[in-house]
């Protein structure tokens, strides 16, 4: 037997003893659990795991159902209004909250900017026709700029 089969062995006993289960404890897992010292410490880990676990189990509190029950259908039926306390104050608070509300679209409505006009230049005519040009639009002012000059190395 492999490791990984005597592995499938101790995972699938519930007990993670081998001699509790039927079935579980073939001649061949018990033979192989002597001989390999790696699943020997896996079911020691394992049966450590369950024992905390049960233990913990053991010692958490089960509720009244009956009890829990009840309150329950209290709640449910609308007799429990500590559950639900937003529902006093939901007048109280609904009001301001939808005028801060309306002041706040009203506010960014009228704070929204007209859409700029596009700047352009279709033609450039320049005296004497040999002139470099160079047109130019002002991200801020939205100006059209039209810049020309005769020679290339000179600017007026």
């Amino acid at each position: 037997m492999t490791c990984r089969e005597a592995q499938d062995h101790l995972y699938a006993d519930r007990s993670a003893d081998p001699a509790n289960a039927p079935g579980a404890a073939t001649a061949a897992f018990e033979a192989h659990l002597a001989q390999c010292p790696g699943c020997r410490r896996q079911q020691e880990r394992l049966r450590a795991a369950l024992d905390a676990w049960r233990a913990e189990a053991a010692a958490t509190p089960v509720p009244d159902a009956e009890r829990e029950w009840h309150s329950l259908r209290r709640r449910i039926r609308g007799g429990d209004t500590a559950s639900r306390p937003w529902r006093r104050f939901w007048p109280w608070v609904s009001l301001p909250l939808g005028l801060g509300a309306a002041a706040a679209l009203t506010f960014l409505v009228w704070q929204t900017p007209a859409p700029r006009a596009e700047a352009r230049a279709d033609f450039v005519e320049v005296p004497g026709g040999n002139a470099s040009t160079m047109v130019f639009v002002d991200e801020k002012s939205g100006w059209l700029i039209v810049q020309a000059s005769d020679s290339p190395g000179t600017s007026d």
